[in-house]
């Protein structure tokens, strides 16, 4: 699924979030991480480096986020991913410390995946971890984009199923 199909879905889960607590200081952290090598039997992808740019570029412009809280990795292995998602989990825990602030963290990835983990560059981040990080995180919203093939066991343990594929329909 490209970015353009993702983000109508994405900014009205967003919209939704926000407008609940409008009073609220929510500070908006992501981490966003496109690589399109896999493991090193599979072949090259040619867009999701290109799409994890794109989001933050949409993040930053039209979502409201601060780039000084926000990390794009592009091409890197699985041991920098959970690092640097483990830093930010830091930064977000040391934000609500002042009494009033809302966090919300949104986590995007973009490349090659199975069942059980993402495959960064010949690495392999398994999905369970990437899983605890997330719903470990003291942000007071999380979202866990997952632009993968195969990666659907995320999904499945909250209920979610897979469906036929189907066209969707963008301006251009």
């Amino acid at each position: 699924m490209s970015v353009r199909a993702v983000l109508p879905c994405l900014f009205a889960l967003l919209s939704l979030v926000f407008s609940s607590k409008a009073e609220a200081r929510v500070t908006r952290y992501a981490l966003l991480v496109g690589n399109d090598r896999g493991a090193n039997n599979q072949v090259e992808l040619a867009y999701a480096e290109r799409d994890a740019e794109r989001m933050y570029q949409v993040l930053r412009d039209v979502g409201g986020f601060d780039p000084a809280n926000m990390v794009l990795l592009r091409g890197e292995r699985a041991s920098v991913v959970e690092k640097t998602l483990v830093t930010l989990n830091e930064r977000v825990r040391a934000e609500l410390d002042t009494p009033g602030n809302e966090v919300l963290l949104f986590v995007y990835y973009s490349g090659h995946a199975d069942a059980n983990a993402l495959a960064l560059d010949g690495s392999r981040l398994e999905l369970n971890t990437l899983t605890q990080l997330v719903r470990g995180s003291a942000a007071t919203f999380r979202v866990l984009v997952l632009d993968a093939c195969r990666s659907g066991t995320v999904t499945r343990r909250k209920g979610g199923r897979m469906a036929p594929a189907f066209a969707l329909q963008t301006e251009t």
